[in-house]
């Protein structure tokens, strides 16, 4: 989810996801460096082993995020570089509000119908001038990825808030610092995938989370700022596929420029080469319309759902690529829980059309559908809608 600041830059997205909708039924290529076949490439590429990309997808019932949690952060990168703090786990963790992730909050998701969780990692404040990454800090992570495997559930860990407007890695190709931040990223998935090595297929990789230019620009960058992601999408899979354990076949998910779901960011997307088939998940993410998921509005018209995602169809799903919607929801001020419940029930059901799968941003405040101060639904009707729309 991004910070505070993106009103008015989703605004813009949305309006720009709806402008280049399906209509002209224009088709896509989407470049590819190894996913599928590896034809463009000369990595030799291994029939797929364990699970695949495509099953996890499948797999999926319905997505719930754990956010606003370990993706907390106290200060701002810049002040926080200035200070040079390292945190404690529980400092971060709960400096947003929410309480410290319990095994019974967990259950609680689990539940509910939930079969998929991300967990939102934020690294840099846990991190040493050196790049390495505090001790504690991988072992709190350790422990709620064990809350939701224990629970027989999938999960995702990425690189979070240490992208986006508040962050240090940016995709902006008159970066200067770049070289430094693409060796600071390097080093803190090496260190993850050298941690988590030996955990099952159950947990994925997710490169970073909305990454952006320094101008904070959401949607309508040119190719070079998009080639920037590419690149990083590449350092990541390289790094994942180097390191040991089931790292070499573990199931790896991407993000477009700013997990936008605009044609222009999906269009300029490129998969990185992979050593393995079909391991490979796009992520988008998709507030959608904006101005009613944000509770600007208390309407919403179907055909903005219906745009985006027909254009994910079109430049992924067709060509046989894998896509989850990794962050979706509504918070509504000015709409009512029955608006919601239609809005998130229309939604899902268009996405299962096309066999995307979803999972909802619950951030433990205005997003949130599960209350982790007493491990309870907050909106019954609404997440049991969402089941049977999924």
């Amino acid at each position: 989810m991004k910070t505070k600041s993106r009103n008015a830059c989703c605004l813009s997205l949305c309006l720009l996801i709806a402008l280049s909708c399906d209509s002209c039924s224009s088709s896509y290529e989407v470049p590819s460096m190894g996913q599928g076949d590896g034809s463009s490439s000369s990595v030799s590429v291994s029939q797929t082993t364990g699970l695949s990309a495509t099953d996890f997808v499948s797999n999926i019932k319905l997505g719930w995020n754990l956010g606003n949690t370990l993706d907390a952060y106290p200060k701002i990168y810049t002040e926080w570089e200035k200070e040079g703090t390292i945190y404690s786990p529980s400092v971060t963790e709960k400096c947003w509000g929410n309480p410290l992730t319990t095994e019974a909050l967990i259950d609680t998701v689990k539940a509910s119908g939930f079969n998929a969780i991300r967990v939102p990692v934020t690294w840099y404040e846990h991190m040493d001038s050196n790049n390495q990454i505090d001790a504690s800090w991988l072992e709190r992570a350790k422990e709620v990825v064990d809350y939701v495997l224990n629970a027989d559930l999938t999960c995702i860990i990425n690189v979070h808030h240490d992208t986006g407007t508040k962050g240090w890695l940016f995709a902006d190709p008159n970066d200067e610092d770049f070289i430094k931040e693409e060796s600071k990223f390097k080093k803190i998935w090496i260190q993850i995938a050298d941690y988590f090595k030996d955990y099952s297929e159950k947990l994925l990789f997710e490169g970073m989370n909305e990454i952006l230019n320094k101008s904070s620009t959401w949607a309508g960058v040119n190719k070079a700022t998009c080639d920037i992601v590419n690149q990083l999408n590449q350092d990541f899979v390289n790094i994942v596929r180097k390191s040991t354990g089931n790292n070499p076949t573990r199931v790896l998910v991407l993000n477009t420029y700013a997990a936008s779901a605009a044609k222009s960011e999906m269009a300029n997307f490129v998969f990185p080469t992979d050593t393995m088939k079909n391991k490979l998940v796009l992520s988008v993410h998709a507030y959608t319309p904006y101005s009613f998921c944000s509770g600007e509005t208390d309407t919403y018209k179907e055909s903005d759902i219906d745009g985006f995602m027909s254009n994910l169809n079109n430049i992924f799903i067709a060509k046989g690529y894998p896509v989850i919607i990794g962050e979706f929801g509504v918070k509504g001020s000015k709409s009512s829980l029955d608006k919601k419940t239609e809005w998130a029930t229309y939604y899902l059901k268009k996405a299962k059309t096309y066999g995307i799968k979803c999972y909802w941003w619950d951030d433990g405040g205005s997003y949130k559908i599960i209350n982790r101060h007493n491990n309870t639904e907050l909106y019954p009707t609404l997440i049991d809608s969402m089941m049977l729309a999924a």
